[in-house]
């Protein structure tokens, strides 16, 4: 498989999974929701394992300006930009008073709030209830330094003990799941970040041995036949944020084969269609991610007026009604109009090179 082809097939993987995030925001049927729950989340960590190089345990600091770069400073630069618009949106009802971010009700911010927030979002905290999702950048950034850290130590002091990798993975992982079953919850996602540390140690893997795992279609039928039984007779809800896993066993084993499922969906779609516009939001899901909510907003609007509700409800959070189809809506606008902002935006940028060139010519 040539570089070209892997990053189209990864990111038809991406644009998948973040269809999938922004569908579940959108509150979409629960038994769709009970199957999706499983990998929509994990398949993030697994991808960000897969890019993992060996070298990083050698030159830790490649792969540290690496995450700083793409994932702390797109953070601090989305949540900076809807911190300036708190109050605006606030006034506007774009929030929600009865939801707590950082352990507070949203309110009004004065002076001292705003200097409170800049603070705490530096230090990778998530203060604005509508961008709330990036907790997941914090936990993707600390799921790397912990492998780095693991890997950097097992290559220093034991000859990269492959084995010895595995066992401090894993008993990272079990730490996260103790406390998750004990309610202890720590702050910037780290408990989710002990836990997910499994699912980049396979994506690292499965980069080792892509060539020889095999991903077919009898593979993808068994892959969805065990999530379908595995929905049917466990009626236990997953939700990696706030740390519902049920027995964890069967959410690691079910998020696996949803993994499995989507390589196999993605591998198929990038060999066979034209998958321009799927790749294209996948390359972009880190913004998808950031506006979603917002556009949830748009759809929102329509609903108060067409359906007369009270126009209070805009506050109403993530959706106002799912219902009757409104899902659909709701996932439409939190994937294309972003994804729209983003196209035009690049040929934007590339319109406004080529005429700087031209005249500099």
């Amino acid at each position: 498989m040539d570089r070209g082809e892997r990053y189209r097939y990864i990111n038809v993987a991406r644009g998948i999974a973040i269809i999938c995030v922004v569908a579940g925001h959108a509150q979409f049927p629960e038994y769709m929701w009970r199957v999706v729950s499983f990998f929509h989340v994990p398949i993030f960590f697994f991808l960000s394992g897969y890019f993992y190089k060996e070298s990083y345990a050698h030159e830790p600091l490649i792969l540290i300006r690496k995450r700083l770069r793409s994932l702390y400073l797109p953070f601090i630069g989305y949540q900076l930009f809807f911190l300036l618009f708190h109050n605006v949106f606030f006034r506007l009802h774009l929030y929600s008073k009865n939801i707590p971010i950082t352990g507070d009700d949203v309110r009004y911010y004065a002076p001292i709030d705003f200097v409170y927030a800049v603070a705490d979002i530096l230090t990778f905290g998530c203060t604005q209830q509508i961008i709330w999702g990036f907790w997941f950048l914090q936990s993707l950034f600390t799921v790397a330094m912990m492998f780095l850290f693991i890997s950097w130590l097992t290559a220093k002091k034991f000859g990269s003990n492959e084995g010895l990798r595995a066992i401090m993975v894993l008993a990272t992982c079990f730490a996260g799941v103790v406390l998750a079953k004990y309610g202890v919850s720590l702050p910037r996602a780290l408990v989710t970040s002990l836990i997910c540390i499994v699912f980049f140690y396979a994506g690292f893997l499965y980069r080792r041995k892509e060539n020889v795992i095999p991903i077919n279609t009898m593979g993808f039928l068994c892959a969805v036949l065990v999530i379908a039984v595995s929905v049917l007779l466990y009626d236990e809800h997953v939700g990696v944020a706030n740390h519902q896993f049920g027995r964890f066993p069967y959410f690691v084993v079910n998020s696996l084969l949803g993994i499995y499922a989507v390589f196999y969906l993605s591998k198929l779609i990038a060999a066979r269609f034209a998958c321009s516009a799927l790749a294209f939001v996948g390359a972009n899901s880190l913004h998808i991610l950031a506006l979603h909510m917002l556009c949830f907003r748009l759809v929102a609007y329509s609903q108060i007026h067409l359906l007369k509700y009270p126009s209070d409800w805009l506050s109403m959070y993530p959706v106002i009604d799912s219902s009757r189809g409104w899902w659909i809506a709701y996932t439409a606008a939190g994937v294309g109009l972003p994804a729209l902002l983003c196209y035009v935006s690049r040929h934007g940028r590339e319109a406004l090179v080529k005429t700087l060139s031209w005249k500099k010519f």
